[in-house]
């Protein structure tokens, strides 16, 4: 057939802004043997025939045929053994063709959990989980052998999912190209209204696919998807438009099913129902009569002469299905014609579900608000630093963050992509500088994570202030006209002096609260508990192991109470043997920037800790009582606290380092040194001097900057 040929086909625009598609497609559930045994070589020279007709429009699916999904839908007890799945066969027919470019695709996700582990696998129930999402579309690309899809759709709604969400996750796949245009389908009015208002994605959502029929009028009631499909400008996608082949008149008798075949399950089709759905189909044969053509032949022409933005999609994998499908777009019915049927249609006493009810839903999901309430929003900032990658990863792991957005001046959308593969809940956004890349990235967030900055040398922390101190000032800025209510976990060095300057900043904007602002010390503890273990000769005992670090997080200012150590340490200890100790666990950085031959600090150390402490703040949020971790804070987030604190140090310190209470809105409890040596004594006194000199390096630093940027507000 020539290329005018196939241009006669007629097309329409999908949706108010999408692009013009064969305005009949070709469904391809049967293709992946829902519908009884499928011949490859069949198959493909429909796929062939449809492509030379010009009906391009393919709606597939990552279920159809599916074996696991089979045979559960079929209600047997064994897997499913038929012939490979629709995408499958698709991409083998774009590889044996190269007409991948001819074809507007359509796929879906989402419609049962299909992953592999089991022990994560929801039970035949809709799945929209973020890391699922990127698995499933992943998987998809590699059945099909493509490098994008046309048209994405959710294929269910998950429940438990915001479809705000499920658009976020989708995003990066469509500005990398990857995805053109996405789709809902079984949705609800709501849903679909909100896929819409979703800002710079929901432009994207053109399509809505619903079961519709002169069977299946459903969606045109008041206030149903239909209206709010024309509301928001997105096409209807016609399934099964031929009421699963009833309406074609080849099934009289539910016999006429062979044996396999999915609507042997479906109480429309049941022997107490079939006969009494006939009659709609003696009335569309009168009318196919005086046309020369067939019930299911005027079936589709009505959809398409009622319905200018519909566009059936009737399934075959049978040649000549295909091209008595295809002729329905050619039928020209009258507009009594077309009045009359629908009078029918209206009038027809339809027997029976179209679906199972375990396979029916509401199409509604959780709100955004519901989502965030039980969920949690991280930022990581610095996110393709040395620290900030691998802590990027150990949060994605963690199950209670369903949101993390990373951020740096290079590389954060790659390392975004790279851990959005990875089947955890967080959806995973990356951004850079330009565009407001900070501010977006913050929106919504409950923590917000600092490494960002430059590594140090062998006992450099002062030589990183002016740069550090900067960057984090900026980012401090950031967060504070954002997301204030943040927890912000700083832990780019110097801590002793950057901690006080995302104080000021906060101080600064009128939303200072120092219950939620944190100089990360856990890599202190992490040390003292490893190296202990060491010094009593059980390494394997190092997670059991408890040592409180206090006072600040660089050098002399880092004073661990070995006293205090869950696991005491031996009492013929040498004194140069424990004098060595101490300064292990305060110069613990030296000793890795040491070995890595100055070219990088302790980054993945530290990111475990920032990862733990992330943790305990994370189960404190979500109201787990008695969380207690070393943090360097501000003593005015507990007053009674910081009182007894003081009288121990002997000094005023506005900042200070121990073990602290956690809760839903931060700090609760500082707790005192208690009972130390006079050995402990003697490192306190040391850490004092420092320390004060520290907090106000970060203090003097951040005020001049600020008044400097009130002076010149193009600083």
């Amino acid at each position: 057939m020539s290329d005018s040929q196939k241009k006669q086909f007629p097309t329409r625009r999908l949706g108010a802004n999408g692009p013009f598609v064969s305005a009949l497609g070709l469904g391809t559930m049967g293709i992946g043997a829902f519908y009884g045994q499928t011949d490859r070589a069949e198959a493909f020279k429909t796929l062939s025939r449809a492509a030379d007709l010009g009906v391009t429009f393919w709606d597939t699916a990552d279920i159809y045929g599916n074996s696991a999904l089979s045979a559960v839908i079929m209600r047997t007890t064994q897997a499913d053994q038929r012939r490979a799945a629709a995408e499958e066969a698709l991409g083998e027919w774009f590889t044996e063709t190269g007409r991948r470019g001819e074809i507007f695709l359509a796929t879906k996700f989402g419609a049962i959990d299909l992953r592999e582990d089991a022990a994560k696998r929801k039970t035949f129930a809709p799945c929209s989980e973020p890391g699922y999402i990127v698995q499933a579309f992943e998987r998809s690309l590699a059945r099909l052998k493509t490098d994008y899809v046309d048209l994405y759709y959710q294929h269910r709604v998950d429940p438990e999912v915001p479809i705000e969400v499920v658009l976020e996750t989708l995003r990066p796949f469509v500005e990398q190209g990857k995805i053109r245009w996405l789709g809902l389908s079984e949705c609800s009015p709501a849903t679909l209204r909100r896929a819409k208002a979703v800002e710079g994605i929901g432009e994207k959502v053109i399509a809505v696919q619903m079961e519709y029929s002169l069977f299946d009028l459903e969606i045109e009631k008041e206030d149903g998807v239909l209206e709010a499909a024309r509301e928001t400008g997105v096409g209807v996608v016609a399934y099964s438009p031929l009421g699963r082949g009833l309406l074609t008149g080849r099934f009289r008798r539910r016999e006429d099913f062979e044996e396999g075949d999915y609507r042997r399950t479906l109480p429309r089709f049941s022997e107490e129902n079939f006969g009494r759905n006939l009659a709609l189909v003696d009335h569309l044969q009168r009318v196919a009569d005086g046309h020369g053509m067939t019930s299911g032949q005027v079936a589709l022409a009505w959809i398409l002469a009622e319905h200018p933005d519909f566009f059936p999609i009737p399934g075959t994998r049978r040649i000549e299905r295909l091209k008595e499908n295809a002729r329905g777009a050619e039928i020209e019915l009258s507009v009594e014609e077309v009045k009359e049927i629908r009078a029918w249609a209206a009038a027809a006493d339809v027997r029976g579900e179209r679906k199972r009810a375990e396979h029916m839903s509401d199409g509604e999901c959780i709100s955004l608000e519901e989502w965030e309430a039980k969920n949690v929003k991280a930022v990581v900032l610095g996110a393709a630093g040395g620290i900030g990658q691998p802590l990027s990863l150990l949060l994605k792991t963690n199950p209670a963050i369903t949101a993390l957005g990373l951020f740096d001046i290079v590389n954060t959308p790659g390392v975004a992509a790279d851990l959005s593969h990875i089947d955890t809940p967080a959806v995973v956004v990356g951004r850079l500088p330009p565009n407001d890349g900070l501010k977006e990235v913050l929106k919504g967030a409950d923590i917000v994570v600092i490494p960002a900055g430059v590594p140090r040398k062998p006992g450099a922390r002062d030589d990183l202030f002016k740069v550090n101190g900067g960057i984090v000032k900026d980012l401090a800025t950031g967060i504070a006209t954002t997301c204030p209510k943040a927890f912000v976990l700083v832990i780019s060095n110097p801590v002793n002096s950057t901690v006080p300057i995302v104080a000021e900043v906060f101080k600064k904007h009128g939303v200072y609260d120092p219950k939620r602002i944190f100089g990360v010390t856990t890599l202190d503890v992490v040390r003292a508990s490893t190296f202990v273990a060491e010094i009593i000769g059980k390494p394997s005992a190092a997670p059991d192991i408890v040592v409180p670090v206090v006072g600040g997080h660089s050098g002399v200012t880092i004073v661990p109470l070995l006293s205090q150590s869950s696991h005491p340490l031996p009492s013929d200890l040498a004194s140069d043997k424990f004098d060595a100790l101490v300064k292990r666990i305060q110069f613990g950085g030296d000793e890795v920037v040491k070995a890595k031959d100055g070219a990088g600090s302790a980054t993945l150390s530290m990111a475990y800790a920032g990862f733990d402490f992330a943790n305990k703040i994370i189960r404190a949020l979500k109201g787990e009582k008695g969380i207690v971790a070393p943090s360097f804070v501000a003593l005015k987030a507990d007053a009674a606290g910081a009182a007894e604190l003081t009288k121990e140090l002997g000094a005023e310190l506005e900042f200070f380092s121990s073990n602290v209470e956690l809760g839903p809105e931060g700090v609760v409890k500082i707790h005192p040194l208690g009972k130390i040596t006079s050995a402990e004594t003697e490192l306190v006194k040391a850490a004092i001097p420092e320390l004060q000199t520290n907090i106000k390096t970060g203090v003097t630093y951040c005020l001049e900057k600020l008044e400097a940027e009130e002076k010149n507000p193009k600083l």
